[in-house]
């Protein structure tokens, strides 16, 4: 068989021959490419985000559509305690965005299938990803600018300890995420041009998470607008956060619904956050391995729950207003926080939606008239 192959390819032209030679070429670099990128590859990981090590099993190619599968990527931190996971991602498609391509827009897309992310704050040890420069290891992997980011069916888990081996975990599955016009590849005149959706899923709770937001992420520090829902979680599920708040207190039964809606600009934010708990009960009567102090604190929450609480809608809820700015620490409204629980309580009930209260046009519009004011008073007493 061999034979005759050689012998036909001898019986062919010089430039048949050229072309087979050429064609040739190209398969065996075609075969070859996906060692070589993955090789390249690794080597950008082993250098660009230490304390981090991260490695590639292997590349696919797809030339026909410009794009490549990168293969079971995982990322560990590793330090004085050893090697943990902080990411994995069975795959991820990295390829160009035809639509804009169509309008002249070099750009790509990504996106991540089924990844696993564990973030981790504590004393020692956090694993926030903070530390390495993930912009640049993008761009490493990406030749062109990202313009879309998605993920799917993803997990994270975020864990957090204080030192004291005390603290609580809260994990989300069934995360979903989808950011567009990164770059403004349309639209690039509006003031919060890439819009961003993301929906997870709380199994401990049985919570359901959705969140929407339009950004600009072309400044340094983006701006921002969004707007998040946490419904239907069951308070049972949330207990190991509330133990850790409260001092080892627990809820019996009940439900929660968060409500949350937060603007930036030029650095500075200001929202609220809306929980709501439906038929909260904290203290029980008969509940074993509990000391004498720790009922009675459970049984004066009980009583400051029942206090604050709307009776004939079994709820208890309040509005924390928030606003800082990014270099400052979070201000949270107490005394507006306290003022809205009784309110909720004694007044109306509040409704279990957004507010619609926060845009980001509007939000700090009394901020530049408070300014405006300032300035005319300092430049009265100057003149």
């Amino acid at each position: 068989m061999l034979d005759r192959i050689i012998l036909k390819f001898k019986s062919l032209d010089k430039k048949a021959k050229i072309l087979l030679g050429i064609l040739a070429l190209l398969v065996l670099v075609r075969l070859a490419l996906p060692f070589f990128i993955t090789k390249h590859l690794n080597k950008v990981l082993a250098k660009n985000i230490a304390p981090y090590k991260g490695h590639i099993y292997d590349v696919d190619l797809y030339l026909y559509r410009g794009a490549y599968r990168i293969c079971d990527l995982r990322v560990d931190l590793v330090d004085e305690q050893g090697k943990r996971p902080f990411l994995h991602a069975p795959h991820t498609d990295l390829s160009i965005e035809w639509k804009s391509l169509l309008r002249g827009k070099l750009v790509g897309e990504v996106i991540m299938e089924a990844p696993e992310v564990n973030f981790k704050l504590a004393p020692k040890g956090s694993q926030t990803g903070k530390e390495a420069d993930w912009v640049q290891l993008v761009k490493d992997f990406m030749p062109v600018e990202i313009n879309r980011f998605a993920v799917q069916d993803g997990r994270v888990a975020f864990i957090y300890l204080d030192g004291k081996d005390a603290g609580f975990n809260v994990d989300f599955e069934d995360f979903q995420l989808e950011a567009m016009n990164i770059r403004n590849a349309k639209d690039k005149d509006k003031a919060l041009p890439s819009p961003v959706v993301a929906t997870a899923n709380a199994p401990g709770n049985g919570g359901q998470f959705s969140f929407t937001a339009d950004a600009n992420f072309l400044k340094l520090t983006p701006d921002f607008n969004y707007n998040a829902k946490f419904e239907n979680a069951e308070l049972k599920g949330v207990n190991e956060i509330f133990r850790y708040m409260s001092g080892g207190m627990d809820f019996e039964s009940g439900k929660l619904n968060l409500y949350s809606e937060m603007a930036m600009k030029d650095g500075k934010y200001r929202g609220y956050l809306k929980p709501i708990l439906i038929d909260a009960k904290i203290f029980k009567r008969k509940e074993e391995d509990r000391s004498f102090r720790q009922g009675v604190k459970e049984l004066l929450a009980e009583g400051v729950q029942e206090l604050f609480e709307n009776h004939k809608k079994d709820q208890t809820a309040s509005r924390v207003p928030i606003e800082g700015s990014v270099d400052d620490k979070v201000d949270a409204g107490i005394w507006k926080s306290i003022v809205s629980a009784f309110s909720n309580a004694y007044i109306e009930a509040f409704q279990f939606k957004l507010d619609d209260t926060v845009d980001f046009v509007n939000v700090f519009k009394d901020e530049k008239k408070e300014d405006k004011k300032q300035r005319k008073k300092k430049d009265k007493e100057e003149g």
